[in-house]
């Protein structure tokens, strides 16, 4: 017979990728070489390219072991009538179809007596021949793993075949099909112009062919079909679950296929398939075996739901619906709600849509859970984008409210009573949604005594029920529900446990303490969020403290990074009011700015009035227009702002309205205020410090220099508690310096330093309007809007009196006309009148 040639050896394709180290071992020419890989991974065309590298490829003999072919006799009469001195390497093609023992013993016997002799054994799964020989011959195996392309690999095969690809698409590629060869280039072919979508459609199609058909190791296809029903193989998983095989023999076994690639975290092994192999796999296992898939999706949610994992949860739930066990489906749900909502929204909402209608007709919080999940799953990442998922999550409340408690499971009671607080709080009734969440808290109660269980719903209400408390300026009793969150974190999720201990940092810094809001802030830093769509609403609260605590000690640049991140508190957040508060005693310490209270009016103007003038905002936002007002010189216009808010009650708006005092000459009045409100229970430290400043300076100028420094002292002893710097900006650096000397305390130096850098925002003294009696009934007739004559009329005077009166009010009021001194009377509040001015 002749000696073989190079033309046995199957036609080369014209553009290839090269697989370097594949190609390395090949190299070793080992005698037994395996090369393993589904059809379409390239196995044949790595070894026909090495096969042409070699310098004497004309020993190369290339046999098809296709059924039907006796090879025992080919593989002997080729090789008898060879010298075994011959360098020859025999390539069988197909090899999977050879797995006759007498073939394969002959084989490796034929590899250990001739030294010469190089088998290459291509074959579409893991081949018999490599426990036969181990031990009795060197094998090299290239696993299915090491032909499959790499995302730098498919944009040199993009190269080669001339096609303009960008980084993106080509891990789009890699992503879908896994880096199959042939499914790649079916792509890439098809790339007409590379802003396109991609088309796979023919890649898909051929990959579920070649999956479903193509595979020789029936057993390790089957093992991968299984596995293919979780996103998430891993060793424990396979020791926990596979029937017979070991651990590292499952794992082997399915990675044998080439169609899972292995990845090691931690001490696990985790096996992962392409997203597009698993759907395959996973829907023909699903036809084939019905019951068995159903049996394997209950076992794989019980063994998610009683492991701690990533997306172990969303496993657990989702495996749960696919093996209908709903009985586990309602457990994981209480349990695990507020994790499933907030960092598997995509998962959570595919889920959902797979379950019956039936089904959730009993489970009207999952219905709820598909309107919020699909919203969060494509909001945008901004403020406006989770305020839409808030908004899914008011409007499914609302559309399901009709159904009697009675009926409905505890959780999910929970859940649709929070939405309704929760709406009800967006649209500013703050007394409503206290009266409803007392009601739903009651009716928990009740039904959790009788032996319910409310999984991490009841937790969920507390911390709402905790906001709406710091909405409405009650701080004693949202810390309250916060610390219930907190002490029941081992229930609540880390969402609501970092939310809660965000919302008490915020409460303590408000307070001015700033220890105890770090010590809150410290404890946050356990409970990371960053991975889920609510992570920027539950850290406001944290942001907001270090933002107030940064001022406080006038850390101007820390305040401005924390307000970076809080914006501007125009878009529609729960504690927007307090982002505004924030930001205008920034800027007030800043220094003069004209544009501060445009900011300020134009963040207010993104809500809707109603929550401008309810709860805590109608305060803060009083007191950070009056400071501004005054930081300008415009007296009149910050009196109007907080006369009609009871000042003197609020410890927030006494402190502009003592500097007003002040600043007009007033001391008597000014130390008067600040006495009464300095040492209440309900005075916070930042507004006792600030008053005591105010007090002392007022008891200066009234001149008992005594009582001055008496209280610049308790001012100093406070602030050696608190270590709140900005209270002592309320005056200037000469006054202050008065008050130490009368004191005989001081600031240290550094603390004095930082005050030079930032002198008192606030003019040394204003001159206010101030109406006689008659001038006053004067304005309030004029703002009612009588005519002169009705005006004289009410009065009891000439028309002439009325034109004599109304030209000294207008010079009063520096204006010329009655329009202008309409809009001044408005504006500095000076008209009593019942009703509003006429234009």
């Amino acid at each position: 017979m002749q000696r073989p040639h190079a033309n046995w050896i199957p036609r080369l394709p014209q553009h290839i990728v090269q697989q370097r180290r594949a190609r390395a071992l090949l190299d070793r020419r080992a005698p037994i070489t395996v090369v393993l890989g589904h059809q379409g991974y390239g196995k044949t065309t790595l070894v026909n390219a090495w096969l042409r590298e070699q310098p004497d490829r004309s020993e190369a003999i290339w046999l098809n072991a296709r059924a039907g072919l006796d090879l025992t006799e080919m593989v002997s009469r080729t090789l008898d009538q060879r010298p075994k001195s011959d360098r020859t390497i025999l390539v069988i093609d197909d090899a999977h179809h050879a797995r006759d023992q007498t073939l394969l013993g002959e084989l490796i016997e034929r590899a250990r007596c001739r030294h010469q002799l190089h088998l290459v054994l291509c074959s579409r799964g893991s081949h018999p021949i490599e426990p036969l020989a181990d031990g009795v011959v060197e094998t090299t195996t290239i696993s299915a793993r090491r032909l499959l392309l790499t995302v730098d690999q498919v944009l040199d095969f993009a190269a080669v075949l001339n096609v303009p690809l960008s980084t993106d698409q080509a891990r789009r590629i890699h992503t879908e099909l896994g880096g199959w060869a042939a499914a790649v280039r079916l792509v890439l072919e098809e790339i007409e112009d590379p802003g396109t979508e991609l088309p796979l459609s023919r890649a898909r199609h051929y990959l579920r062919d070649a999956l479903l058909s193509g595979t020789s190791d029936t057993r390790a296809l089957s093992a991968a079909m299984e596995f293919s029903l979780t996103e998430r193989v891993t060793h424990v998983l396979i020791r926990d679950i596979a029937d017979g095989d070991g651990p590292e023999d499952g794992v082997r076994l399915i990675e044998s296929t080439g169609l899972a690639e292995r990845q090691y975290v931690d001490d696990d092994v985790i096996l992962t398939f392409p997203p597009f192999i698993r759907e395959v796999l996973r829907a023909a296992f699903t036809r084939q075996r019905p019951a068995r898939a159903r049996s394997l999706h209950r076992r794989l949610a019980q063994w998610f739901a009683t492991r701690q994992g990533p997306s172990h949860s969303a496993l657990a739930f989702s495996h749960a619906a696919a093996g209908e066990d709903w009985q586990l489906l309602d457990e994981i749900w209480r349990r695990e709600s507020t994790t499933l909502l907030f960092e598997h929204p995509h998962a959570l909402a595919s889920t959902i849509a797979t379950i019956p209608e039936d089904v959730l007709d009993y489970r009207p919080g999952l219905s709820v859970a598909y309107d919020v999940s699909r919203a969060a799953a494509v909001a945008d990442t901004d403020e406006d984008g989770r305020m839409v998922t808030v908004r899914a999550y008011i409007q499914a409340t609302q559309r399901l409210s009709q159904q009697p408690p009675g009926q409905v499971p505890v959780h999910d009671l929970l859940v649709l009573g929070i939405g309704r607080i929760v709406g009800q709080r967006v649209d500013g009734c703050f007394t409503a949604a206290d009266q409803a969440a007392d009601d739903l808290e009651r009716v928990v109660e009740e039904r959790v005594a009788a032996g319910e269980e409310p999984g991490d719903g009841l937790h969920w209400l507390h911390l709402q029920r905790g906001i709406t408390h710091t909405l409405r300026g009650e701080h004693a009793a949202a810390a309250h529900r916060y610390r219930l969150v907190w002490q029941h974190r081992g229930v609540a999720t880390r969402h609501g446990a970092a939310t809660a201990t965000a919302n008490l940092a915020l409460t303590h810094a408000l307070w001015g303490d700033p220890q105890s809001a770090q010590n809150w802030l410290d404890r946050r830093a356990d409970l990371e969020t960053g991975g889920s769509w609510m992570h920027a609403l539950s850290s406001m609260g944290a942001q907001l403290a270090v933002g107030m605590s940064a001022l406080d000690r006038l850390d101007l640049g820390a305040c401005q990074e924390a307000l970076n991140a809080l914006g501007d508190g125009s878009t529609p957040t729960d504690l927007w009011p307090y982002v505004v508060y924030l930001r205008a005693r920034h800027d007030l310490h800043r220094g003069p700015s004209s544009s501060a209270l445009a900011v300020l009016d134009a963040a207010v103007g993104g809500h809707h009035p109603r929550l401008a003038q309810g709860g805590a905002a109608r305060v803060l936002l009083a007191r950070a227009r009056a400071d501004l007002l005054l930081a300008q010189g415009q007296g009149e216009r910050a009196r109007a702002v907080i006369s009609g808010l009871d000042p003197e009650g609020s410890p927030m708006l006494a402190i502009p309205l003592v500097r007003l005092h002040l600043l007009a000459g007033d001391p008597f009045e000014a130390f008067r205020i600040a006495e009464i409100l300095t040492w209440q229970a309900t005075t916070d430290n930042r507004s006792r410090q600030e008053l005591l400043v105010l007090a002392a300076v007022s008891a200066y100028r009234m001149g008992d220099h005594v009582l001055s420094a008496d209280i610049t002292r308790r001012a100093l002893a406070l602030y050696r508690h608190t270590r709140l710097l900005a209270p002592f900006t309320c005056v200037s650096d000469d006054e202050l310096d008065r008050l130490f000397t009368g004191a005989g305390e001081w600031l240290d130096v550094g603390a004095i330093d930082t005050l030079r850098r930032h002198p008192n925002p606030f003019p040394e003294r204003l001159t206010l309007i101030h109406l006689t009696p008659r001038e006053q009934v004067l304005a309030d007739t004029l703002a009612s809007g009588a005519s002169r004559q009705e005006i004289a009329d009410q009065l009891f005077v000439s028309i002439n009196t009325v034109r004599t009166q109304l030209a000294a009010l207008y010079r009063k009021l520096n204006v010329n006309t009655r329009e202008a001194a309409l809009v001044q009377i408005a504006e500095l509040g000076l008209s009593h009148a019942a009703s509003a001015p006429k234009s």
